[in-house]
């Protein structure tokens, strides 16, 4: 018999529309409520659902990982818009809040894939 190939199960189609259906909704609430925040809190958003993306369709592992790489990112952006730009003056706690979110995020997309395909 023929193999299904993993990316092409149904939960991991619908997880991606569903984290993609989450981006567009962030996208036009930034864009058209400045009082919830700025679009420069997109950036982060968009990275937050990518790892959660990828954790749940390669596996926990590959999510840490791209994580990982995603905080190092959004680290460095922090330090090139506090150094070099001079936009950041002080440490806000939305700021530091995302270093958390994109391990959490990954962390809980991978058990939820874990738990959805023991099913």
């Amino acid at each position: 018999m023929m193999k299904h190939i993993e990316w092409a199960r149904k939960d991991i189609l619908f997880f991606d529309l569903l984290m993609l259906f989450m981006l567009v909704i962030t996208a036009i609430v930034l864009l058209y409520a400045p009082a919830s925040g700025s679009l420069s809190l997109f950036i982060p958003a968009a990275g937050l659902m990518l790892t959660m993306i990828l954790s749940y369709s390669l596996g926990l592992e590959s999510g840490l990982i791209a994580a990982i790489a995603m905080t190092f990112l959004y680290g460095s952006y922090i330090i090139y818009e506090t150094m070099v730009v001079h936009r950041i003056a002080e440490a806000n706690f939305g700021y530091i809040c995302w270093f958390f979110f994109f391990p959490l995020g990954s962390f809980l997309a991978g058990h939820v894939a874990d738990i959805v395909s023991s099913f």
